[in-house]
This record gives structure tokens, C-alpha cells and sequence, in this order.
């Protein structure tokens, strides 16, 4: 068989035979373009070749891994969850992640783009959102003494909402306590409320003892927190009752 030289290296040559094979054949003083009959096949040792394929499925394996991990990052932190609609006039539709990251802010009306304009949310909490969206209300006189601020979750999770539910009541109550009287309403999404005026006691499940508590206070609160916090586990304990 003959084999024609195709390329020359320091140690070694690629060779072309009959068969159209191309070959890695040992460098033995040959030129580019010279045909010989013999030449001396480089082959890689067996325990090489198992070892390389060795190396090679580790590595593919650490890449999946990687890979999934990655993904479910993604996920935790820049996935669309749930979503929490906050209403004053202005109307906004908080996009956010299951580690309680913003993805996406959307304006449902004018104002509420108007509200939104600008503002750079990327790797801000919720809770430092609403913060921020409740000073910006301020700020363009959407919000004022005696107006009523509505936040609506839609969540997959009953647990998930709950935590969330106490986060926000916890932040707006400490935010707007100095800056604005005003009444917020924190709910599931798609229940009714009733709002009582903003300025009076809110009302709940525990009815009349929530109210006298109210009256013995001379301390006036500047947020009043309608509606009783969502429980995750009342139903759970409704049917063990019934």
C-alpha cells in the first residue's frame, strides 16, 4: 500500500492511503507530497485511551451538574413566582421570583406606568420595592393623608403567601408609620375587602376585642392594616375541627 504525505510535523506526519484514510504515522525525515510504501502507525496506548475516556465522562458528569444547578438559580432568582398587585390609583404588577426577588414591574394603567418610570429593579427585594414604589407615590401625590393602599398576591404556595403576607405588613407598617396616615389593605388575590375609612381601627376575626384594644390606645397609628393575615395552615385546621 502506498500513502501520500500531507502534512509534516517535528515528531510526526499525517499520511494519506489507498483507502482514503488519513493517518498519524511517525516522522521519518518526510516531505510534504513524497508517496512511500511503509510507514509506522502512532497509535495511543489502551490504559491511555481508558483513562481519557474516563476524564472525559467525569468531566460531562461535573457539566450536568453545573448545568442543573444553574438552572435552578435561574429559577429561585429570575423566574417569574408570583405576583403581587399593588393598587392606590396608580395600579402595578410586581413580577417576582420565589427567593422574593423582583423580575418585572408592569404598569396596568397610566399612572401606574407613570409610578414605575425609571426605576432600575434589578436585584431589589420586594419589600424594598414596595418601599421605594410607596415614596414615589408620595413623592407624585398619588398618595396622601387618608388614601388606601391595596396589595394582592397571587401565589402558587400557600406558604409562600403567608411569609410574604406578614413580610409586606411588616415593611409598609414600618415605612409609612412617619411619613403619610393612610390605610393598607393586605390580601389574597381575587378575595374582597371591605375597607373601613382610613384613620378608624381596623377590623378582623377577634371582632369586638380588636376594637376595644383600638379605643383603650391614645397612641395614633399613621397605618392602619386592614383584613386578618393570611394563615397557610386555617384551612388545614378547619377540617381537623370539623
Amino acid at each position: 500500500m502506498t500513502y501520500l504525505v500531507l502534512e509534516t510535523h517535528f515528531s510526526y506526519c499525517v499520511v494519506l492511503d489507498e483507502a482514503g484514510r488519513f493517518l498519524k504515522v511517525a516522522n521519518q525525515s518526510l516531505e510534504v507530497g513524497q508517496t512511500v510504501e511503509r510507514v509506522v502507525p502512532l497509535t495511543q496506548p489502551a490504559r491511555r485511551r481508558r483513562a481519557s475516556a474516563r476524564i472525559l465522562s467525569l468531566s460531562t458528569a461535573i457539566a450536568a451538574c453545573l448545568a442543573f444547578v444553574a438552572i435552578m438559580a435561574w429559577s429561585n432568582y429570575f423566574s417569574p413566582f408570583a405576583s403581587i398587585y399593588l393598587t392606590i390609583n396608580p395600579e402595578v404588577r410586581i413580577e417576582v421570583s420565589r427567593q422574593n426577588t423582583v423580575v418585572e414591574l408592569i404598569g396596568l394603567n397610566d399612572d401606574g406606568v407613570s409610578l414605575i418610570d425609571g426605576y432600575d429593579f434589578r436585584g431589589v427585594s420586594l419589600t424594598q420595592a414596595t418601599d421605594v414604589l410607596m415614596q414615589r407615590a408620595i413623592d407624585q401625590g398619588f398618595l396622601s393623608n387618608g388614601d388606601t393602599v391595596t396589595l394582592a398576591i397571587d401565589a402558587p404556595e400557600e406558604q409562600w403567601l403567608a411569609n410574604t403576607d406578614t413580610a409586606l405588613r411588616q415593611s409598609l407598617d414600618s415605612y409609612l408609620s412617619d411619613k403619610v396616615t393612610a390605610t393598607v389593605v393586605v390580601k389574597q388575590y381575587g378575595e374582597s375587602s371591605e375597607v373601613s375609612p382610613a384613620g378608624s381601627a381596623s377590623e378582623n376575626s377577634s371582632g369586638s376585642a380588636t376594637e376595644e384594644a383600638a379605643q383603650s390606645s391614645n397612641r395614633p397609628s399613621a397605618v392602619h392594616i386592614e383584613s386578618a393575615p393570611i394563615d397557610a395552615t386555617a384551612s388545614a385546621g378547619q377540617d381537623g375541627t370539623s
